[in-house]
């Protein structure tokens, strides 16, 4: 885009990704994917507001959601952890409800397999919080883990590489083909 266009406007360019990079199971349903992205492609190159997000929801969802979406909501409507939080808090006391809520749903750190070398070399010079600024959180379907782990339970995940311009990605795919 052109700086004299950017000038003239109080708004910066979006990219849209196509495709989720590394991710091998969607949060998504495919339809909603497809009809959300159908709708976003009639506002290519407009500015957008508010309204236009709003209008592309109510599009897509004009039908309501399909039995599978429905189910988690209900799911997370009607769940006891959050629906009777404050009869069944104990002060002084710990529980783990974020996993039972989410059940497997959280991220983790891992190391991508491109910095190893790096990390290392930081442990060694004592850098620790350097090198745990290495790791980066993904979703626990997204990362193939080395068998090896470094300073005791550092995972190494040999599919996913660091950029320091765009962020963890899978090496399975070229990640040129996913911008739009």
């Amino acid at each position: 885009m052109d700086n004299s266009v950017l000038q003239n406007h109080n708004t910066v360019p979006v990219y849209i990704f196509e495709h989720s990079i590394g991710n091998t199971k969607r949060f998504y349903n495919e339809e909603v994917l497809k009809n959300t992205w159908n709708e976003l492609l009639k506002l290519s190159n407009i500015e957008l507001g508010e309204e236009d997000l709003i209008n592309v929801c109510n599009t897509v969802y004009k039908n309501g959601y399909n039995n599978e979406q429905q189910e988690d909501f209900d799911k997370g409507f009607n769940n006891s952890i959050i629906n009777q939080f404050e009869e069944d808090w104990i002060p002084a006391t710990w529980r783990d409800w974020i996993d039972e809520i989410l059940e497997g749903n959280q991220k983790r750190e891992i190391l991508c397999f491109n910095l190893v070398e790096e990390f290392e070399q930081k442990i060694s010079e004592g850098r620790y919080i350097e090198a745990n600024q290495l790791l980066v959180q993904v979703y626990h379907y997204e990362p193939k883990i080395s068998k090896e782990k470094l300073l005791g339970d550092t995972e190494v995940a040999y599919n996913l590489k660091y950029d320091s311009i765009i962020g963890y990605h899978s090496i399975e795919k070229d990640f040129d083909d996913s911008i739009v």
